[in-house]
């Protein structure tokens, strides 16, 4: 499998006294209360999708939420996960995440995996637990004061990671990948600017020793593109029908 390691419009909302109040702005460069679909694309075959709304913590009121749920089959093998990465609103620090994951082959029981990470000051208490096993395995990193995340086929974590790309041409980031209980160094090389004005984009090389990736970002650090080996996420511009099966949760 893959190791895939983004101008706000304000939306209002009607009331019950009729009173139209505007919904809240969300601390990244995307709608607030909006689904955003991300397709997943492979020899120009459609094999699964990213799908995200950022809102408000319900708990805590300086926090929010990245609310993501993937979709994946090819070659008889589904993956069916739903993560919940929670974050301060004014710092984007991390706070905490949880994600369920169904995987295995088509038409067949799925085996489950639950995976939570809670960020303290310095370090960052991972869990895992299987369907398969009894046993939940918990470890301990030192993520320091700014932990950054990018979990195993997550790919909405660069929704989180793309507006702190570094300034200059060059960088460096190291990234927790909860699931694998694994912390990754990322090396990052902007290496040409796309389009103007409106269409303008950054076109980013992301490499480590495991794997090589582009991430296309415009100017205000959105997401629109993420290419690594055959394997093509493109953003979906198109307003995507609201997901029946979606409930609202909460990290914690």
């Amino acid at each position: 499998m893959h190791l895939i390691f983004l101008t706000l419009a304000t939306l209002a909302t009607l009331q019950a006294d009729g009173e139209i109040t505007p919904a809240p702005t969300a601390p990244l460069p995307y709608e607030a209360e909006t689904d955003h679909v991300w397709n997943w694309v492979i020899d120009g075959s459609l094999i699964g999708s990213t799908r995200v709304r950022i809102r408000p913590s319900e708990k805590v009121a300086s926090e929010w939420i990245l609310d993501a749920r993937l979709r994946f089959s090819r070659a008889g093998r589904t993956i069916d996960s739903r993560s919940l990465t929670t974050f301060s609103g004014t710092s984007r620090r991390l706070t905490h995440y949880r994600r369920e994951m169904r995987t295995g082959l088509t038409n067949s029981k799925l085996q489950s995996t639950v995976v939570t990470a809670r960020f303290g000051t310095e370090t960052t208490e991972v869990s895992v637990q299987k369907s398969s096993s009894p046993e939940i395995f918990d470890r301990n990193f030192t993520t320091g004061e700014n932990p950054t995340i990018l979990d195993s086929q997550c790919f909405e974590h660069w929704l989180l990671l793309a507006p702190n790309f570094p300034a200059e041409r060059k960088g460096k980031i190291q990234v927790l990948v909860p699931t694998l209980q694994q912390s990754l160094e990322l090396e990052l090389e902007r290496e040409v600017i796309e389009g103007e004005g409106a269409d303008r984009l950054h076109r980013w090389n992301i490499s480590h020793p495991t794997f090589e990736a582009l991430i296309w970002v415009d100017e205000k650090g959105a997401v629109e593109r993420y290419l690594q080996g055959d394997l093509d996420i493109q953003r979906q511009r198109v307003s995507p029908k609201p997901d029946p099966t979606e409930e609202a949760g909460e990290g914690g």
